[in-house]
């Protein structure tokens, strides 16, 4: 393994986040953004992205941004990302959806997961020095992440809760939660958390624009996560020419 190291390991159970700092070149983070400022400023969407929430004049929330060109769509299979996603979820994996945020001012996330020891769609464990993650995601700043921009935050162990009252906290705004951490990143830098740990988005007081990409993967047998935010994999997608992307999206059946 290449970038999965046993601190990694020590620090993604600890905390239930790894941060790698300037994993992608500018280059990449700059078409990205160019892209995703395009489609920020267009009504209709070309399919299958969707508005997966109502769009505002300082917020746009993208649904399957995965398939937004090549570009996004090669991180599917990031090596970095899926050596981290194979040695938490143990091996059985599919890529799940993406999603693009893009906050201006006043735009949050509010708290959510983290709180309670199991959770139907995702939960933690660790059995025989195995990490299990049963649903995990990526993050991608495209602009500098700083806490007056609004930058992702958490709550540090909350992954492994084992007491409900932190669910208090849940679909609150992050300064109501006395643990909640920020963390500050710069375009290029790259998250990787388990969806156990409660988690959320600072209020953006800068005015800047704060755009961030999330790719999720799942247990290898769980469908798209549909719902009213449209999270789907295209059939396109299901059958794109690149086996190993392909491999990666496909539905798995038993180990």
């Amino acid at each position: 393994m290449k970038y999965w190291t046993r601190e990694l390991e020590y620090l993604f159970d600890l905390n239930g986040y790894v941060v790698i700092s300037n994993y992608f070149s500018a280059d990449t983070v700059d078409r990205l953004k160019e892209t995703l400022v395009r489609l920020e400023n267009i009504e209709r969407l070309p399919e299958p992205l969707v508005h997966g929430k109502p769009k505002t004049e300082n917020t746009a929330y993208i649904s399957n941004i995965a398939e937004a060109g090549p570009a996004f769509t090669s991180i599917i299979k990031d090596p970095c990302i899926n050596e981290i996603i194979n040695a938490v979820m143990g091996g059985y994996y599919r890529f799940n959806h993406s999603y693009a945020i893009s906050h201006g001012l006043g735009g949050h996330t509010t708290m959510h997961m983290g709180g309670s020891p199991i959770h139907p769609k995702a939960n933690y464990l660790v059995h025989g020095n195995q990490i299990f993650s049963s649903l995990t995601k990526a993050v991608i700043p495209l602009d500098n992440h700083t806490v007056d921009d609004g930058c992702f935050c958490v709550v540090p162990g909350s992954h492994k809760s084992n007491f409900d009252y932190g669910d208090t906290f849940n679909r609150k705004h992050p300064r109501e939660h006395p643990s909640c951490k920020a963390l500050p990143a710069k375009p290029g830098d790259l998250i990787i958390f388990t969806e156990a740990l409660q988690h959320g988005g600072l209020e953006n007081i800068s005015g800047r624009i704060r755009r961030t990409i999330f790719y999720c993967y799942s247990l290898g047998n769980v469908v798209d996560w549909g719902g009213d935010l449209g999270l789907v994999c295209s059939k396109n997608l299901m059958t794109i020419s690149d086996r190993e992307i392909r491999d990666i999206v496909a539905l798995k059946g038993r180990l």
